[in-house]
């Protein structure tokens, strides 16, 4: 019979591991080994901390190991705004598997995993209840904390959730130690059909028991935080909300509750530019036929072209009973370069309706991009679902000025002098200042004002016209009352991005 493995299990939180008694975590070829004076082990692993002795506040236990040194893992569970795992600690342990972020936590054998906590949805009899959804039958509900340290996210957090609430009214059931006290979240989850989900720290793998416990309660969750959540979880699994943007969050929330349309539309979005590519041979070689773009023949093939994408949106959508539209016009996408004045049409997008209001969809481009080598590369982008029409206008010019959908329409002619800005542009809500334009002819200097974030960290080149070089020493950035001022200096004549 082959030996099992013997792992020796400890934490500073009582409840770490408790669950590993239970039949549900059993392995064939493991054994947990839970008593913390074991001296029998084949891996020893440490969750955050050894325990300590009766009333310790910082744990004075001492480990004398019954493994090798190249057999311990550690497993971090605060993130780095809360706490710091300091060299001499983290150099005892073989391995480290955590969410915080390389450079500051640095060790030469440490992987990224989600934080290894507790969840506080309920006991192992709360899980066993509902193998399957239970019936659910109220919306929406919060688990709000008023924590609010200003040197994490916690105010942040506080702050947005509050907000939430206020606006929602009624329309969200609040739970926490200061509003309705429940023992077990699943009694705030089991009966609701969403959860809004808010982080109080965002880094790449760092998700929590925020997220989790609501898919515990089979709950949809409306979520913030995590940034490659979707590494983890599938993209219809989750909606999204910005934490900077409390309007634009009530919208979604709001219309997802008033009836299933948008997660629908989201769920199509979603299924098309996940699993249909980008044909660029018959873009490369000119042999796009309208039989390529054919709804049917798109979903046999699993490639199109931009009107591909499009035609087979508006089919799919029209099944669910909405009303949709095809818009064409002109995109500033792959081949364009700034300055350049576009003849024809050359691109294909979606219009949708929710709830009365017409909307944008662009499923070729949050499909992803095409790489210098002409190669697609699927890259999801949530950012062209419902995107913004005053965001998309900057890229997308419809034939049909009523698809701009924005308070000015402007005429092609401004369009193709307008600043050439993509999405991380207005993702980290960057303002320009003054009257800016696609180009400058520039004796010796240009100047440029923006509104930026101070959090967000800019770096500023200036590259030649076949984007071949890179300049050092041309580019000048300051910042004063709000205003980031960007200098530019060309080293010569000629053309420069």
């Amino acid at each position: 019979m082959k030996n099992k493995i013997r792992i020796k299990l400890v934490s500073k939180y009582p409840r770490a591991f408790k669950l590993l008694a239970f039949p549900e975590f059993s392995h064939d070829d493991i054994e947990w080994v839970l008593d913390w004076d074991a001296t029998d082990y084949d891996w020893f692993v440490v969750c955050d901390d050894l325990p300590g002795h009766d009333g310790e506040r910082f744990s004075l236990r001492v480990e004398d190991l019954a493994c090798p040194q190249s057999r311990t893992i550690l497993l971090t569970y605060e993130p780095s705004s809360v706490k710091f795992y300091g060299r001499d600690y983290v150099n005892q342990f073989g391995t480290i598997l955590t969410s915080h972020e390389p450079e500051i936590l640095k060790h030469p054998n440490r992987h990224f995993v989600p934080p290894v906590g507790v969840w506080y949805y309920g006991t192992m009899d709360h899980v066993r209840a509902h193998p399957t959804p239970s019936h659910k039958t109220v919306d929406l509900s919060m688990f709000m904390s008023f924590k609010a340290q200003k040197h994490t996210m916690h105010h942040l957090r506080a702050t947005f959730m509050q907000a939430l609430a206020d606006k929602l009214g009624d329309q969200v059931d609040l739970f926490g130690r200061d509003l309705k006290f429940v023992e077990h979240k699943a009694e705030g989850t089991d009966d609701y059909r969403y959860q809004i989900a808010i982080e109080n720290h965002v880094a790449p793998h760092h998700w929590t028991e925020k997220l989790s416990d609501a898919y515990l309660g089979y709950c949809l969750p409306f979520y913030y935080g995590c940034p490659n959540v979707s590494d983890y979880f599938p993209e219809e699994s989750f909606i999204k909300l910005d934490i900077n943007d409390v309007e634009a969050s009530v919208d979604v929330i709001q219309r997802t509750i008033a009836n299933n349309e948008y997660e629908k539309i989201r769920a199509i979005y979603i299924w098309i530019t996940k699993n249909i590519s980008y044909d660029m041979e018959s873009y490369l070689s000119k042999t796009i036929t309208y039989d390529k773009v054919k709804p049917i023949n798109v979903l046999k093939t699993k490639k199109s072209v931009c009107s591909g994408y499009a035609n087979l949106f508006d089919v799919m959508v029209e099944h669910i009973k909405v009303p949709p539209e095809v818009v064409s016009g002109f995109a500033k996408g792959y081949g364009y370069k700034p300055g350049d004045i576009m003849v024809n049409t050359n691109h294909a997008w979606n219009s949708v309706q929710l709830d009365g209001k017409q909307y944008l969809v662009d499923c070729t481009w949050g499909s992803g991009y095409i790489s210098k080598e002409d190669k697609f590369v699927r890259n999801y982008r949530e950012y062209y679902f419902l995107v913004d029409p005053d965001f998309l206008i900057w890229t997308h010019l419809p034939e049909k000025s009523e698809f701009q959908m924005i308070e000015r329409k402007i005429t092609k002619d401004e369009f193709d002098i307008l600043p050439y800005v993509r999405r991380p542009f207005f993702e980290n809500k960057i303002n320009f200042i003054g009257n800016h334009r696609v180009g400058y002819i520039v004796e010796s200097e240009l100047s440029l004002d923006f509104k930026i974030d101070d959090n967000i960290k800019l770096l500023c080149t200036l590259k030649d016209e076949e984007e071949e070089n890179d300049y050092e020493g041309v580019t000048y950035l300051t910042k004063k009352d709000g205003v980031t001022n960007i200098k530019l200096r060309p080293p010569s004549s000629g053309n420069f991005f």
